[in-house]
């Protein structure tokens, strides 16, 4: 009887190891198909990593924008100032 039951179970337990098999293909499939099976930084670490980095380079554009609208302001401020001295140097000439 042992012998019998061998023979039915012997199919069972190939297609058994056949599946287990085709199931940890299909794992490191996934894992390789969407970077988690990496030893490096995680693919969260990596997508945080680059809104960090758009963070970064927002703030220093709005930064960079700042500035030149500062700089401008002076050097319009300073040209207003020097034509109303070159007009009060006119007018004390006169």
């Amino acid at each position: 009887m042992t012998k019998a039951a061998d023979e039915q179970t012997k199919g069972l337990k190939e297609q058994w190891e056949k599946t287990i098999s085709q199931g940890k293909k299909l794992v490191e499939d996934v894992k390789s198909s969407v970077s988690l099976g990496r030893p490096e930084p995680n693919l969260f670490a990596d997508i945080e990593a680059g809104k960090l980095a758009k963070y970064k380079d927002e703030a220093q554009y709005q930064k960079d924008r700042a500035e030149s609208k500062y700089n401008d302001k002076v050097d319009d401020t300073a040209d207003s100032a020097k034509a109303t001295i070159n007009k009060a140097e006119e007018a004390l000439k006169q």
